[in-house]
């Protein structure tokens, strides 16, 4: 009998999820490109040497709901030398966007995903790279545009590249 008790104690340990910080069933929140600028600047940004450029090479990530914080993330991109942004209605929009510093020249954007963990207000968009062609560092910055996310909601970016096959 005290063996019984012990091998439900057992089985019921390991039902438990010791993974509390991921999402049961994350859903993914619809993306659009920033206007004609599409989701980020890429080997665009390479070309304009934006690495030797920035005066602080970290990744750094921007959750924007107005336009006094969509300026600061056009003086940080301000080697892009892009001369006209598109304007953001933030009272329907949010523009997440981040700068990631990569350890090959010019790599590039593949895929780019938003999903929320239905749950609670927690976000995260997720970048997917391909590396570039030698080991040289450069700046990807990148962008996507969603339906407006609440100023209190917590929001991650994850940047990753695909594996090398």
């Amino acid at each position: 009998m005290n063996s019984f008790f012990l091998i439900l104690i057992l089985i019921m340990a390991g039902c438990v999820n010791h993974n509390s910080d991921e999402p049961d069933n994350p859903s993914s929140i619809e993306i659009r490109a920033l206007g004609g600028m599409g989701f980020g600047a890429d080997v665009y940004s390479c070309s304009k040497d934006c690495y030797n450029k920035l005066l602080s090479k970290k990744d750094t990530t921007f959750f924007i709901n107005s336009i006094a914080d969509y300026s600061k993330l056009i003086m940080k991109a301000s080697c892009l030398e892009i001369q006209q942004w598109p304007d953001i209605d933030f009272t329907k929009n949010s523009l997440l966007a981040g700068i990631t510093i990569s350890s090959t020249s010019c790599a590039s954007i593949v895929k780019e995903s938003l999903v929320q963990d239905p749950s609670t207000l927690k976000y995260t968009l997720i970048i997917t790279l391909q590396h570039g062609s030698s080991p040289a560092f450069s700046a990807i910055f990148y962008w996507v545009l969603t339906d407006k996310i609440s100023a209190s909601a917590s929001v991650s970016f994850e940047v990753k590249y695909n594996s090398i096959q």
